[in-house]
């Protein structure tokens, strides 16, 4: 023929629907990796917002807690019985401080647990581009 062009007999339009499918694949996997990626950090986020309402909440009891106890020690008590009945209303709140102290600690420890994760992830998947793995034991020891 003196037209032989490869895209007249039959075969071009079999690979180019394979080629089309490939690129579709392959695009599908990069867009679904994207979207994973893009999730993954907004639950994330959201976690994080959540530990920190948590923790504002948390330290907002404490110091409201904190000042009912300061305020029933630092008054000036006339009698033996003005300081007992004083003490026995701080006995709860000292329970109460200390209930919500160890809360407040428990979360302090969440997000450092959270952080020292994330400084590993990024040593490990970063090849120490960022931190080595020294700085993170020494941020972790602090």
């Amino acid at each position: 023929m003196i037209f032989n062009n490869s895209s007249v007999d039959g075969a071009d339009p079999k690979r180019r629907t394979k080629r089309s499918r490939l690129w579709v694949t392959v695009i599908s996997m990069l867009v679904a990796g994207v979207v994973t990626v893009l999730a993954v950090f907004a639950i994330q986020n959201q976690e994080d917002h959540v530990l920190t309402a948590q923790m504002i909440q948390t330290e907002t009891g404490l110091e409201t807690t904190g000042a009912r106890i300061a305020d029933i020690k630092d008054r000036h008590f006339t009698s033996m019985a003005d300081y007992i009945n004083a003490y026995s209303h701080v006995a709860p709140l000292l329970d109460d401080y200390d209930h919500k102290l160890h809360e407040y600690v428990d979360l302090c420890n969440r997000a450092q647990l959270r952080l020292t994760r994330f400084f590993e992830w990024i040593a490990y998947y970063g090849r120490g581009a960022f931190f080595s793995s020294g700085e993170i034991s020494k941020a972790r020891s602090n």
